[in-house]
């Protein structure tokens, strides 16, 4: 049984990696908003428009929830290293 190695600008990865969560911790934020709108009882504004406003808080972190997942996955797609760094990265692992 053969697994597929694959190798990666450790640096482009660990880039990827950071701005992702940093992004996710953006769309968590803007959930927590979105809901803590919806449900405020202590405000002048209409319980509907609150919920309406929320809710579109909610739906606009899914949506960059969304972006974030692609981004990520772009960006580690060009952090993997082409095939010839592959192979020198595997024969100085040997070494």
């Amino acid at each position: 049984m053969s697994m597929d190695k694959r190798n990666y600008d450790t640096e482009k990865r660990s880039r990827a990696d950071k701005a992702a969560v940093i992004r996710a911790v953006v769309a968590g934020y803007l959930v927590y908003l979105g809901f803590t709108i919806a449900t405020n009882k202590n405000t002048d504004m209409s319980p509907a428009l609150s919920r309406v406003l929320g809710g579109a808080f909610i739906v606009i972190a899914l949506g960059f929830g969304f972006y974030i997942w692609k981004r990520w996955r772009s960006d580690v797609e060009g952090a993997l290293l082409p095939e010839e760094d592959k192979a020198e990265a595997e024969k100085a692992s040997e070494e």
